[in-house]
């Protein structure tokens, strides 16, 4: 993930001790300990200290609690980590000048009312930065093992819809969302990577997690019929490569949606 904030942080002016980040639907706080990781990389440079500050927020508790125990660890006193709701943000109108939303817009059961919270919650001339997956290498051989285990079951990767990989949609949920006309503008950029492991079957296993199809009451039966289903096919994808050192990469590419609220 690191390198996916690096690059779209590069699309953007540098954060400075006027920025006032809302890194939005946060997880484990990854942006923010990238951009502070970078910050102090900088200070350690040219001995000018950045005061910037971060709200960090979450859905989940246990996300929070998470960034809760790093702030503690890393005593970053600028950043507060906050469970809220992404769909119902409770800052006050134009509160920040930089939203970042990373692989989270597209878990909201509404995601244009999740757009025009961001729209709302910052400041004219602000700008987000929202992440989701443009191209997802094992998506189409998880898809077949689930037909191939479970037929009687929707496949558990249909909370992803394919319309999250196409920037005409999410273009028009961040125009609906108040980013339209003489209210902003919405442009796009990709960074390709890769998810990495030691071995196929130590991807199977993440993925298996990951999705949690035990917590969908898939039993082990299931799972043993699955993996052997899920290697065979991600095997046989183009998006599946070993390199030299051995490293089995599943190739993915990042969508960049970046807003400008006039």
């Amino acid at each position: 993930m690191v390198p996916i904030v690096n690059h779209f942080l590069s699309l953007i002016p540098p954060l400075d001790s006027s920025s006032i980040v809302h890194d939005n639907a946060c997880g484990t706080g990854i942006v923010t300990q990238t951009i502070i990781a970078n910050m102090e990389l900088k200070t350690s440079q040219d001995d000018q200290p950045s005061n910037l500050t971060f709200h960090c927020t979450d859905f989940s508790p246990d996300m929070i609690d998470k960034l809760s125990a790093k702030i503690q660890k890393f005593g970053w006193n600028n950043v507060t980590a906050t469970v809220m709701d992404a769909s119902q943000l409770t800052f006050d109108d134009e509160s920040f000048t930089h939203s970042f939303t990373n692989f989270g817009l597209f878990f909201l059961p509404d995601p244009v009312q999740g757009a025009s919270h961001i729209f709302r919650t910052l400041k004219h001339g602000g700008i987000s930065i929202s992440t989701t997956w443009g191209k997802v290498g094992y998506l189409a051989s998880m898809r077949k093992a689930d037909e191939l285990t479970r037929p009687d079951l929707p496949s558990i990767t249909d909370t992803f819809t394919d319309n999250w990989t196409q920037e005409s949609f999410i273009g028009s949920v961040f125009e609906d969302g108040g980013f339209a006309g003489s209210h902003g503008i919405v442009t796009f950029d990709r960074c390709e990577t890769s998810l990495q492991a030691n071995s196929i079957e130590e991807h199977t296993h993440s993925f298996w997690t990951l999705f949690g199809y035990s917590d969908k009451g898939w039993t082990e039966d299931d799972k043993k019929k699955w993996v052997a289903a899920f290697v065979e096919e991600l095997s046989k994808s183009d998006d599946c490569y070993t390199d030299t050192a051995g490293i089995c990469h599943v190739r993915m590419s990042a969508l960049i949606c970046k807003a400008v609220k006039f």
